[in-house]
């Protein structure tokens, strides 16, 4: 479980990390030194607030599959809710902020990023596949 904590983090540290990098580039003008710094500080950060975010809201999903309730069937019937519940969460919050383009861009990379990390999270790993 651990290792799946970590390449899942691992994975969503570098989408939001290169969603960052590329909205940032949107906004700073003219790109500068620190600019190449970016990247290596935010996946850094990013890393540590997916481990945990995916504990706090992902693992708790997973600890109620056993035998008859499977990766496939827990993505199946919480994901929805999950998504749901996640983007109403987001929209208010950059709703709360006045529409700011700095929370816009944080709530949007945090929204984008924890749908696949759901995917890569409770999607069967191939030793599995092979099994069946």
């Amino acid at each position: 479980m651990l290792m799946k904590i970590i390449k899942t983090s691992a994975k969503a540290a570098l989408l939001s990390s290169a969603l960052l990098t590329i909205a940032v580039i949107g906004i700073v003008n003219p790109i500068n030194f620190y600019f190449i710094l970016i990247p290596f500080v935010s996946i850094i950060i990013t890393f540590i607030i997916s481990v945990l975010m995916i504990v706090v809201t992902i693992v708790p999903f997973d600890i109620l599959k056993n035998k008859s309730f499977t990766n496939k069937a827990i993505f199946n019937t919480y994901f929805p809710f999950y998504a749901i519940s996640f983007f109403t969460i987001c929209s208010l919050l950059i709703i709360n902020f006045n529409l700011d383009e700095f929370y816009i861009m944080v709530f949007s990379i945090a929204y984008l990023t924890a749908m696949p990390t759901w995917i890569w999270f409770f999607k069967p790993s191939k030793k599995i596949e092979n099994e069946k």
